[in-house]
């Protein structure tokens, strides 16, 4: 078996930053970094402390390019991208510039980078996420292009030509999959805290909840802000034992949104969950009115199935509406609606209407199994580059392993519906 080969950091990249207890290795087989315990680490230790001086923010942007940081002309996300442009020539032996190098330089397993006959094969929840964040990302470069023409720091930076859009899609998705929330003021929206933070930026991510097939918390340290910098602080409940790695959460993420954001899906993620929403419309199983009266109780979209395989309260109000005639959707005096109102509101069980529900359910649930095992049998064929095909496989595996959970519990009339 092949040992995790050390990672010998330059001086620079950790100058100031406080570590102990931890190293970071490179894994066997290509599969990236981790930090891990050099020791026993029990609850408490600080594993990690950056300091303030260390973290690029709006402060930094706007120190060099002459704005204030509390009234930026963009926000944290555009600005940091111009920021590493602007520096990606520094010398590697200075702070930023070996920093800047520490960056990674491979995204192709991250959607955005992936071409449309790749992106076709992810899940509609998958590429809604996709299409939601090509947006933003259209709206920061249009800003850093406003950034490079006001400040004369970024006068020499052009993203109107191929290579540097090249290179403003390599720093926007570094600022991406690397920043960290830290307020910059009480005043500042939260658009503009973030911040990268040299090392902690290395810590690996794990699910907020805890899976059913492991014995101890996940993840088993915490990231704290201080008045000092940022903190990475053991808090798992048994100690970490040496060899172990350390991971802090990067928020209750399910693999549609960590593909997207990060580019890696997780074999037992606990906080995944299955989105039912382009089957149900696939499927065409809410019509306009049921749509206007879910819209007017806030309850349009976003019908999932938790990792335990139970449909959300809304999925269940929605089904439940969705057995509801449209002429009877119309008439608030109507029992039909009259029962679905009840049992969003917490006054019935609904177990009369559960049958209906269960079998509008398990319908939704055939077609998405129907799609995912089609998608696995493509993969199979398909001429894919490795790291995509093996986050796409490992997406729709989940998923499907989801999907029959929740029809085995549907099926059994577990949980109650």
């Amino acid at each position: 078996m092949s040992i995790p080969e050390v990672v010998d950091l330059p001086g620079a990249l950790i100058s100031g930053i406080t570590i102990h207890g931890v190293e970071l290795v490179d894994q066997a087989g290509g599969s990236g970094r981790q930090v891990r315990a050099l020791s026993t680490l029990t609850r408490e230790t600080t594993l990690i402390h950056v300091p303030k001086a260390r973290l690029l923010n709006l402060k930094t942007v706007g120190r060099e390019a002459g704005f204030e940081y509390r009234r930026p002309p963009c926000s944290a996300h555009p600005a940091l991208s111009v920021y590493l442009l602007a520096h990606r020539s520094d010398p590697p032996e200075g702070t930023l510039g070996t920093y800047i190098a520490s960056l990674p330089r491979d995204f192709s397993s991250v959607p955005l980078t992936w071409t449309p006959e790749e992106c076709e094969l992810l899940p509609a929840s998958t590429r809604s996420l996709l299409s939601k964040q090509r947006a933003e990302y259209d709206a920061h470069l249009e800003a850093a292009k406003h950034l490079c023409e006001k400040y004369p720091a970024y006068n020499g930076i052009c993203l109107d030509n191929d290579a540097g859009l090249a290179a403003f899609q390599w720093a926007w998705l570094c600022v991406n999959t690397r920043t960290i929330w830290q307020s910059i003021s009480p005043s500042s929206p939260p658009q503009d805290n973030y911040a990268l933070c040299p090392y902690i930026d290395m810590v690996n991510h794990a699910p907020t909840a805890t899976t059913a097939d492991t014995n101890k918390a996940s993840p088993v340290a915490t990231l704290r802000h201080t008045l000092t910098g940022l903190t990475v602080v053991v808090t798992s409940g048994t100690p970490i034992s040496k060899g172990d790695e350390v991971c802090i959460s990067y928020g209750a993420h399910a693999n549609d949104a960590l593909l997207v954001e990060y580019g890696f899906c997780l074999e037992n993620n606990a906080d995944d969950v299955l989105n039912l929403d382009a089957t149900i419309d696939k499927l065409d199983l809410l019509k306009p009115s049921h749509r206007q009266k879910l819209r007017s109780w806030d309850y349009e979209g976003e019908y999932t199935i938790d990792i335990r395989g139970e449909p959300s309260f809304r999925t269940l109000v929605a089904l439940r509406l969705a057995n509801v005639s449209e002429h009877d959707c119309h008439s608030d005096g109507s029992d039909a609606l009259r029962a679905v109102e009840l049992f969003k509101d917490g006054h019935s069980t609904g177990r009369k209407e559960s049958g209906a529900v269960r079998a509008k359910l398990l319908q939704v649930l055939d077609r998405e199994r129907e799609d995912a095992r089609h998608v696995l049998d493509r993969l199979t064929s398909a001429e894919l580059r490795r790291g995509i095909r093996t986050q796409l496989e490992i997406l729709w595996r989940t998923r499907l392993d989801l999907i029959e959970l929740a029809a085995a519990a549907a099926a059994a009339a577990r949980p109650p519906v």
